[in-house]
């Protein structure tokens, strides 16, 4: 069995422990046998092998990183921008119920709460009525249970 054989969930803890290794001064001789130690049916390493696993691992790792880099950007762009259109739902919603914007996100959240279709907040006319309602009966208790 060769190092190339391992997969690659025991490459990555490999490596791992290899680094760690490598780190608190571990000289070659000392990571081959944590290799043997860690997989024994790897009877004989090769130091080309051994330096080939390193660099391919690292690549790995270095590629997974930069995937990982890019989605967490896009997740933030869309994040930023569902953000943005709450925002600017919670001012329309404000300027068309003449509420200020802590009554309108206050509004907002009641809203989704008790239904979390959006497609709600475009119906102008049931939209005025449950802002009838929230003025009339849920404000008080609402406020009332924010503020306990």
């Amino acid at each position: 069995m060769e190092l190339t054989d391992l997969t690659q969930e025991q490459k990555d803890k490999l490596y791992l422990k290899i680094i760690d290794a490598v780190k608190s001064g571990g000289a070659d001789k000392e990571v081959m046998e944590l290799i043997l130690a860690e997989h024994p049916k790897l009877v004989y390493i090769k130091e080309q092998d051994y330096k080939d696993f390193l660099i391919t691992e690292s690549e790995y790792l270095k590629q997974r990183l930069e995937q990982t880099r890019a989605k967490t950007e896009q997740l933030e762009a869309e994040y930023s921008a569902l953000k943005a259109h709450y925002e600017k739902s919670v001012s329309k919603i404000a300027q068309r119920l003449r509420m200020d914007q802590q009554e309108a996100h206050s509004f907002m959240d009641w809203l989704y709460s008790h239904n979390p279709n959006p497609l709600v907040i475009g119906l102008r006319p049931i939209l005025e009525i449950i802002s009838i309602y929230w003025r009339l009966f849920k404000r008080k208790k609402y406020i009332a249970k924010v503020e306990e």
